[in-house]
Order: structure tokens, then sequence, then C-alpha cells
């Protein structure tokens, strides 16, 4: 559909000046690549303890990116939807209600719909087999430690109000969820997500 004023040599015009931009973009990244890697390498001399610290920190923020690579969103996938709940207490320790809970507070999934508690369920366990959360008692997670501040860094806080709440004042839990029955254990492809592409 060709808009008002465009025309072939517009468009050509354009095309270029696109090109210059992305060309200046990739010199400045290789710059910063560059100037990342010479620091790098001062820091492995002199501080080798902080090298080490240092490069686990980036793979860390890799691994978070990667799974949350748009920051927060409106239509998480299941995994996403665990990482947003557990931001509110990132060393904390997560049991299935306390996520679902979460979750529901922040209208991210319905309150009443038990499949959704079956999706967190299956998909903590995948994610503590794939060792981006620890199982620390049955029905039970936490953040792998090395993650912790990656997902600090790349979401922004949020309030697990029940937590916080008044002392003294009581805070309504919801039960656990009750025991499954005995089977084959979930794998990523029988988990349904939110949407397409988990």
């Amino acid at each position: 559909m060709a808009s008002i004023g465009a025309n072939p040599q517009t468009i050509r015009e354009n095309i270029e000046r696109a090109k210059q931009r992305r060309d200046a973009a990739q010199l400045e990244l290789d710059e910063a690549v560059r100037e990342l890697q010479w620091w790098r390498d001062g820091l492995a001399m002199f501080d080798p303890a902080g090298a080490v610290a240092e490069q686990a920190e980036e793979l860390a923020d890799m691994e978070i990116r990667r799974l949350v690579p748009n920051g927060f969103t409106r239509s998480p996938t299941t995994r996403q939807l665990i990482l947003f709940a557990i931001r509110a207490e990132p060393a904390g320790e997560w049991p299935i209600a306390r996520i679902f809970d979460v979750a529901a507070m922040h209208r991210w999934i319905d309150a009443d719909d038990q499949e959704q508690l079956k999706r967190i369920t299956d998909m903590t366990a995948l994610m503590a087999r794939e060792g981006l959360l620890v199982r620390t008692d049955r029905g039970v997670y936490k953040l792998r430690n090395e993650l912790i501040g990656a997902l600090s860094r790349a979401l922004h806080p949020i309030t697990d109000y029940r937590g916080a709440a008044r002392p003294g004042r009581r805070v309504r839990q919801r039960p656990p969820p009750g025991p499954r029955s005995a089977g084959r254990r979930a794998t990523s492809s029988d988990i349904r997500a939110f949407q397409s592409g988990e």
C-alpha cells in the first residue's frame, strides 16, 4: 500500500539512511564489545575471583533475558508467570500455592482456575529439572542462587501483599494443592502455555 509522497527514489534514500544507521550501530557495538573484553582481561589479571564472579553474573543475566526477552508482559507464558511472581522475593522459598496466589492477586491468572494451578505445578517441576529452580521441599521451590540478582536486575520488584500485612493481622492462605496422582513425569511438550512459543 503506497503512502502519500512515497516513491521509489524516497524509498531508496530511506534504505540508504537505514543502512548507515545499522553500520554505525554495529561499529559502536563492536567497539563496546572490545572495550568490555579489555576491562575483563584487566580484572582477570588483578582479581581472578572477581573476574569469575563477573562472568557468572553475565551468564545469569543472559539466561534471564532469554526467559523474559521483553521484560514484563501482560500475556506471560507459564514459565514467565512463575518468574514474575518470584520477583516479589527472589531469594525466598516459594510454595506452589504462593506462586498461584501472587499471580492471581496481580490478575495474571484467574484465581478459580484449577487448570492454571496444574500448569504452574508442572512447570515448576520442569524448571527444577532444568536447573532454573531448586526444590527445597515437596511443592516448594526457590530460584537458583546465581539467578537471584539477575532476576532483580531484569524486572522491577513487586509486593506480595499477603506477606506485607501489618503485624498481628491474619492473612488468609490458600490451602496447598492436593496430592497428584502417580504417573509419568510431565515434559515441556505436555505443558500448555498461555501463548505459543513457550
